[in-house]
C-alpha cells in the first residue's frame, strides 16, 4: 500500500497497515514468559544488551559516517498511538521522496524511517533498554527504520539485515535551563497519550528536533532483535552512547503515562551477548 494511502486511513488501520500493531498481549512483568508464544524471544541474538564501552575485544571500526537524510522534511500526518505497552508515533509523507532515510555507517542500503516510540521505568535508577557499562538511563527513544530493498516494512521485518533501529539515551538533568525542542515533542506527545488504547493526530514536526539525529557523538552498532515480541532478529542497532538531558519533571510526566496491566515500566531486561561483536564508530 502507498504512503498515501496510508496516510489517509483512518488511525486504526494505518497502525496495523503500516507495520504497527494496535495492541499485543505481553507483560513487561513476565519477560521471561514471552519465548512461550514468540520462540525467536530466546534466540541467541536478542535486544537489548549491555555495551561494554570499556569492553578491550570489541571491535573498533572505521566506518564512513551515518547519514541522516531529509530528517528536516516536516511529515504530513504525525499518527500517535498508546498501545497499552508504549507510546508510537507514525509520521507520513504523501511524497515518498521527502520520507527520512539512513545509509552509511555499519548500513549498506537506505533505511527509511517507519515510526519512533520509547521505553522508561518507575524511578530515575532505570528506565532505558540498552545499558551502558552496566548504567541504566532514564528513557530511551527508539528510531525505526526498514530497508527500502524490501519494499515494505512488513517484508522487511522478515529478513535478517531488514530493520535498522537507532536508540538515543535521555539522562536526568536539572541544572539545563530549556528543554531541546526534541523533549518538548516528547513530552507534548505523552500528554496527549496518558490513557491506554487512546490514538490521536500530532501536530507534524520535523525528526531534526531529536537530539540524536547528526550527532557528533560515539555510536555502538551491533546485530540484534526487536525489543517486543516477537523479537524479529532482523535489527541492525545503532546506540547513541551519549545521554541528552531531560528534567525530572518531564520524566514524571512520561510515568503518568498508563501502561497495560498497571505496569509501572515498558523496558526489556539487557539479553546475553552469546559472542556478538559490538562495533563503536563516529
Amino acid at each position: 500500500m502507498n504512503s498515501v494511502m496510508c496516510g489517509l486511513l483512518n488511525i486504526s488501520l494505518i497502525l496495523l497497515i503500516c507495520g504497527i500493531p494496535v495492541s499485543q498481549g505481553f507483560s513487561y512483568d513476565k519477560t521471561g514468559e514471552w519465548g512461550n508464544e514468540s520462540p525467536i524471544c530466546n534466540g541467541k541474538s536478542q535486544s537489548p544488551i549491555n555495551i561494554d564501552f570499556n569492553d578491550k575485544n570489541a571491535l573498533k571500526q572505521d566506518m564512513v559516517s551515518l547519514q541522516w537524510n531529509g530528517y528536516e522534511n516536516i511529515p504530513d500526518v504525525m499518527i500517535g498511538a498508546n498501545n497499552g505497552h508504549t507510546i508510537k508515533v507514525i509520521p507520513k509523507w504523501l511524497d515518498t521522496a521527502k520520507r527520512p532515510y539512513l545509509s552509511g555507517g555499519p548500513l549498506d542500503s537506505q533505511y527509511v524511517l517507519q515510526e519512533f516510540h520509547f521505553h522508561w521505568g518507575a524511578d530515575n535508577s532505570v528506565g532505558s533498554e540498552h545499558t551502558v557499562n552496566g548504567k541504566s538511563f532514564v528513557l530511551e527513544l527508539h528510531m525505526v527504520h526498514w530497508k527500502l530493498d524490501y519494499g515494505s516494512f512488513s517484508a522487511a521485518v522478515a529478513a535478517p539485515d531488514g530493520l535498522a533501529v537507532v536508540g538515543s539515551f535521555y539522562d536526568v538533568n536539572n541544572t539545563v535551563s530549556k528543554p531541546s525542542s526534541g523533549v518538548n515533542n516528547i513530552i507534548n506527545i505523552a500528554l496527549i497519550l496518558m490513557k491506554k488504547g487512546e490514538e490521536v493526530d500530532i501536530t507534524p514536526f520535523p525528526l531534526s528536533n531529536f537530539d540524536a539525529v547528526n550527532t557528533p557523538e560515539v555510536i555502538a552498532t551491533y546485530k540484534g532483535s526487536l525489543t517486543t515480541p516477537g523479537c524479529n532478529e532482523a535489527v541492525t542497532w545503532m546506540v547513541v552512547i551519549h545521554g541528552h538531558p531531560i528534567s525530572n519533571n518531564h520524566m514524571e510526566t512520561l510515568r503518568n503515562v498508563q501502561l497495560d496491566n498497571g505496569e509501572n515500566h515498558n523496558y526489556r531486561p539487557v539479553q546475553p551477548l552469546n559472542g556478538r561483536k559490538v562495533s563503536f564508530f563516529h
